[in-house]
């Protein structure tokens, strides 16, 4: 069974890499330049400014989930939290990892005043099982995100 965390600064390595299994697997993966600098420096501002969990197994760091809490843009002080990346390792998968980071997602979420957390589901064509454990874990669709490269 997995347990959940808070990441330390001692596990920047691991969600490094991770986080390039996670934007590996992502459709719009090609759109940006990055390195394991701003990898790095990502998780640490979460860890500092937002939340950054990590799922383990087996002593093992098996997955994450980076999120932050703002005010909706129409009415700042509803506060939303937005989850930015949720990543659970193919080994893993179809454990209790995934369910138990958006679990303790919601309740940083709801002790940091949220009305709201928004989590995504990447556009896979061949896989919609993301989107079917988050309905059944209550959440409602509310939009499509569209991208468009354009240089």
């Amino acid at each position: 069974m997995a347990t959940i965390r808070n990441a330390t600064e001692a596990d920047v390595d691991t969600i490094v890499r991770m986080a390039r299994h996670f934007i590996a697997f992502a459709p719009h993966a090609g759109i940006a330049e990055y390195g394991d600098e701003d990898l790095a420096h990502a998780a640490c501002a979460c860890m500092q400014h937002g939340l950054l969990i990590v799922a383990e197994q087996d002593n093992e760091i098996v997955g994450m989930l980076l999120g932050i809490v703002s005010g909706l843009w129409f009415a700042p002080r509803t506060l939303w939290a937005s989850e930015l990346a949720w990543w659970v390792e193919p080994a893993a998968r179809g454990g209790t990892a995934g369910i138990r980071l958006v679990t303790a997602f919601q309740d940083w979420a709801r002790e940091q005043g949220a009305k709201v957390v928004a989590m995504s589901s990447l556009h896979l064509d061949h896989d919609n099982r993301v989107s079917s454990v988050l309905q059944r874990m209550g959440f409602e669709q509310s939009e499509h995100t569209y991208i468009k490269r354009i240089a």
